[in-house]
Order: C-alpha cells, then structure tokens, then sequence
C-alpha cells in the first residue's frame, strides 16, 4: 500500500512524500563535464511578458498542450480519485493523505483580497503541469491570479545556463505572490556550475554543501522576510540513467533536508523514492478513474499527461486547493 504522508516538520516547514512521484526534466545544457540527458521537450512558456525577454526560447504552448493532456475537470483539485502505480510486475495501492495536525488551512498564508499564485520550473511546467494549473485556476478560482513560467532544462545546479535564484526578487516585486509551486530538481542530476570554482563534481562533499545553499537561499527569497508565503516544492523524479541513478537520490536527499530544516511553511512532494522504490526499479503505470496508463512516454523519461495529472497536479493541489476555497461556515 503506497501512501503520500504529511508529517509536521521543525516550525512549521513540512515534507509531503507521495506514494507515486513525480517527474520534471532531465537534461542539462551547454557541454557540462558530464554528458547531459536528452531535451526532447525543449520548449519554454511563461505567461510573464517580461521573463519572455530572458529566455531563450518562448511561445504559448498552453491551448496544444492542456487538448493533449485532457481538460482536468471540476473535481481534480480536490485529488480523491485514487491513484496507483506499479512497479515492475507488483502492484501497489492507492495514494492516501495524512491531513495536518493542526488543521488543513494551519499552512495557508494570509490573503488580501487579491489573491496570486506563481508556478515556474523546467519543462514539464512548461508544457503539462503548467497549462493544468492555469486551466484550474481559471475555471474554479476566477478571482485567484496566476501566472506560470517554465524554462526547459532549468534547475539548480547551471546558473549558467539560467539563474532561478537570481530571478525570484524580481517575481517578489512584480507580483509579491501569495503561493509559489516550485517544480526543479530532475535537471541538477549533474555537476554544479560555480562561477569561481567552476565545475563542483557530484562525487566530492562540497556538492551537497553548496547545493543545500542554493535551495536554501531559494527558500528565502521565495518565503520573504516574514516567511509568509506558501511554497510547494515538486521533486525530481528517477528514470533509467546512470546519472539519476548516481546522483538523483543525493539531490532528492538534500531537498528533503533543506525544506525540513526551513523555518517556514513549505511542503515537499517526494517523487524520486516513490518512482524508484529500489535502485533501478522503476513504476510503469499510474491509475486513473479505474484504468492503468503508461507512467512515462517513449522517451522513458518525461511523464505521460495521465502520469502528471496522477502524479504532480493532484498531489501539490491537495496542499493548495483548502487555501484557496471559501471557508465553510
């Protein structure tokens, strides 16, 4: 029986385990020491005109890619269908919620009356969990602004390539949202850019040193000075590579750590233990409505639409939805 846990963690950060996981990207541009994983998803949306102008690629891939993945529905962010996924031959069961100790609002930020939610990360933002956001947002909360940006291949690790860290107080002052989801991770499976240093390598103790920095100077900037602010962070998940293999469970490992030791609310959906229960073990299928769908596309390493629907949209909504409907009275 596979289960997705919310377990209070130190003040009042927590940690979301979900039975199924997650997936983001994995690739990593611009001739890394370590080869990088194939892009074959190398598109990049957001919904900001003005980080359209930092990006090397932009468009509106929303109306192709929301006909792709099925139009969510009334009742996906509450995310009560049961979801399952299996691995190898074994079955696992359905994907269950621990509500809070202290409530299901205890971890919702306090709104004004104009309420905002921003979403950025690396592909899959931008072309499947992105667009089910949004379309979300609109039909059930017309009044709730959100805006999401997605830039292929992005994560933590090549501030080179693009820089998440140094875009946030931007994002703070354009639009000082009330939640960010956050959606990295499955890229930094890879040497760390310094700009002194140069190339950090995954096999030295000084990688996860600066890369627990890095999230948590994320973590700030995101929280703002009085950590009001709501995060949902959606980790990396695993697929058959030998750098996920190697190094994905490190960068899995200091996410987890990192949010746990954050002195705010911020919740964790852990994908990579759930999509690989074991090393080399991967799920193959996730259910919705009843019927089994593949986990992961052709590529075997991008989730399929119904996988991300399962998988990252319901889990990270389950969070977010009681923050956002009318208090019942």
């Amino acid at each position: 029986m596979s289960s997705l846990h919310l377990a209070r963690l130190r003040s009042r950060a927590r940690i979301v385990a979900a039975a199924t996981g997650a997936l983001l990207l994995a690739c990593a541009p611009k001739q890394p020491p370590t080869p990088p994983e194939p892009a074959p998803h190398g598109v990049t949306t957001t919904d900001d005109p003005a980080a359209n102008n930092m990006s090397e690629e932009t468009g509106d891939a929303d109306a192709a890619s929301v006909a792709a993945a099925g139009e969510p529905g009334d009742d996906e962010a509450a995310g009560d269908d049961h979801v399952a996924s299996e691995v190898a031959s074994s079955d696992a069961g359905d994907t269950e919620l621990a509500a809070a100790p202290d409530g299901p609002r205890a971890h919702c930020p306090a709104m004004g009356d104009t309420r905002f939610v921003y979403a950025f990360g690396s592909s899959t933002m931008a072309s499947l969990l992105g667009p089910m956001l949004k379309q979300t947002f609109q039909r059930r909360w017309g009044d709730v602004q959100f805006r999401k940006w997605g830039k292929a291949s992005s994560g933590m690790a090549r501030p080179d390539f693009h820089d998440w860290i140094k875009e946030i107080p931007g994002l703070n002052e354009d639009y000082d949202p009330d939640v960010y989801i956050v959606n990295l991770g499955t890229n930094d499976a890879q040497p760390l850019w310094d700009a002194e240093d140069k190339w950090i390598h995954a096999t030295t103790p000084e990688w996860k040193r600066r890369y627990g920095e890095r999230v948590d100077a994320i973590l700030e900037l995101m929280a703002g000075e009085d950590h009001r602010r709501l995060i949902v962070w959606v980790g990396p998940t695993a697929f058959p590579s030998k750098n996920s293999r190697q190094i994905g469970p490190m960068v899995n490992e200091v996410l987890k750590e990192r949010i746990e030791a954050f002195e705010g609310d911020a919740f964790y959906v852990d994908a990579f233990t759930t999509t690989s229960p074991k090393r080399g073990q991967y799920i193959k299928t996730v259910t919705l409505g009843g019927k089994s769908y593949p986990a992961y596309g052709d590529d075997g390493v991008h989730l399929t639409n119904d996988a991300v629907k399962a998988l990252l949209f319901r889990p990270l909504m389950k969070i977010v939805a009681p923050c956002l409907d009318p208090v019942e009275r």
